[in-house]
């Protein structure tokens, strides 16, 4: 007995016990798109979505697979921060240089962490004593004649 096949060659009888329990298209592919992990960072843990494709050759660039820890990127956020742009501009900034979402309460908390340090620093208790070295200066000009004579 031959059994009757499609143009690809498989079976009628695998393809009808494939389709069996078919509801939607994740059944038979499995979920697409994105996997997802948590990322520890120091001001907690955030998650983030990375891009799945079938060949495994997306290589993401900020921080590398298997990676677990993001050092540094508070950094990143602080001195963008620090040069006068607003939790909105650094948003902003993040999903076109990076191509990431970072939510505008993250980059808040990781300045208002910033700004306790300032904070404490302004209210440090000063020395009693500030030794000043004043020099006075003075300015002398001098020049000479066609002859070199100075004066």
């Amino acid at each position: 007995m031959t059994t009757k096949k499609d143009k690809n060659g498989f079976s009628e009888k695998l393809l009808d016990e494939l389709m069996q329990n078919y509801q939607k298209p994740e059944d038979l592919l499995g979920e697409n798109g994105n996997s997802k992990n948590t990322i520890k960072s120091n001001h907690g843990n955030f998650p983030v979505e990375v891009p799945r494709d079938r060949n495994s050759t997306f290589e993401p660039l900020i921080i590398p697979k298997g990676q677990t820890r993001f050092d540094g990127f508070d950094d990143k956020i602080i001195s963008m921060y620090s040069r006068g742009m607003t939790t909105r501009d650094i948003q902003m900034h993040l999903q076109e240089i990076y191509n990431i979402e970072v939510s505008a309460m993250l980059i808040s908390m990781v300045t208002n962490e910033v700004m306790n340090e300032v904070k404490a620093w302004q209210n440090r208790p000063l020395e009693a004593i500030y030794p000043i070295v004043c020099l006075p200066a003075r300015s002398v000009r001098r020049g000479c004649d066609i002859s070199g004579a100075l004066f």
